[in-house]
C-alpha cells in the first residue's frame, strides 16, 4: 500500500521496526506493502494506532465493501 510505504519513509521507520510496533513479521509487512496481502482487523487496528490514524482501518476494506461501513454508521 502506497500510503503506508510513504508513511514509513516520511517518518524514517524501517519495515522491521514498524513490524515490531504492530506485532507482525517483517516479511508479512512486506507482503502488505506490496499489496499481495491485506491485514486482518487486529493488525489493521494496530496500524491505525501506530500511525495516529493517518492510515485507517477503512483503507484496507475493498472499495466494493466500503458502502457497508457507511451504512453501518447510519444504523
Amino acid at each position: 500500500m502506497i500510503e503506508l510505504s510513504r508513511y514509513l519513509d516520511e517518518n524514517g521507520l524501517s519495515q522491521r521496526a514498524f513490524a515490531a510496533l504492530i506485532g507482525c513479521s517483517p516479511s508479512y509487512l512486506s507482503e502488505i506493502l506490496k499489496g499481495s496481502k491485506r491485514p486482518g482487523l487486529e493488525l489493521a487496528v494496530a496500524i491505525q494506532r501506530e500511525t495516529a490514524r493517518l492510515i485507517t482501518v477503512e483503507m484496507w476494506v475493498p472499495e466494493s465493501h466500503r458502502n457497508m461501513i457507511t451504512q453501518g454508521d447510519a444504523a
